[in-house]
Order: structure tokens, then sequence, then C-alpha cells
């Protein structure tokens, strides 16, 4: 039986050239990624309510909207180089279940987390002790 993630899945690979595998780790990605971007933005908005600035956008009409697309820009600025973590950690516990693909490519950003296939740990073959 086919089912519509086996078919979204096939779209996306099909609209993209890629193999069947990073199709699915694509796929990772973009859901990690959003998951992360919903949880900085709760996080943004519970932040600004608590710290006073819930009335920074006024109390007249059309203040609430304004006050979730701040909260939305904030969650997508904060979370855009991936230095929170969430959506690499979600990946690596995806990776270690064999859910998807290792990542072949270096970590999305630049001011994030660097990480490494699991199980691929460096270990110093000489030790140097200077006195």
């Amino acid at each position: 039986m086919i089912d519509s993630t086996s078919i979204q899945g096939a779209k996306l690979e099909q609209s993209i050239g890629l193999s069947p595998q990073a199709a699915k780790r694509k796929e990772a990605e973009d859901a990690a990624t959003s998951f992360e971007q919903v949880l900085v933005q709760s996080l943004v908005t519970e932040l600004r309510k608590s710290g006073g600035a819930d009335k920074m956008f006024g109390q007249g009409p059309g203040a609430d909207t304004y006050a979730q697309w701040f909260d939305q820009v904030m969650a997508e600025r904060l979370s855009a180089d991936g230095s929170f973590g969430i959506a690499d950690s979600v990946l690596r516990d995806l990776e270690r279940h064999n859910q998807i693909a290792p990542r072949a490519t270096e970590p999305r950003g630049l001011g994030g987390p660097r990480l490494e296939p699991v199980g691929a740990h460096r270990v110093p073959s000489k030790v140097q002790v200077h006195a």
C-alpha cells in the first residue's frame, strides 16, 4: 500500500533529483528546522510576555498581529544559523536510530555546532606531555 508520505517523498526526490536516501534526509532536515523554529518562537513569545514587553506594540487593533510577526521573525533569525542545536540534535537522534543516512556535508550555518557522524569520535594516537 502506498501512503501519502511515500508519495510526497517520491515527488521531492523527482523534483530536485535526489536519491531516495538524500530525499529522506532533506525532508528530515526541513522538519527538524521547522521544529526548532517553532520551539524558538515559543521561547521568544514567552520571554516577550514575561519581560513586560508584551505592550511594546500598544493595545490597539492589530497589536497582537504585530507581536506574532515580531515573534516569528525573531525566531527565524535566531534559529537560522543552527546555534540552538535543536534541529541538529533531532537529526543526530534519527541517524543514531538509522532512520536517515548520516550527514555527508558540513552542518548548516556557520555558527552551529560542528557534528561528526555518530561513532566517529577522534582519539589522538599519541599524547605528548611537555614538562
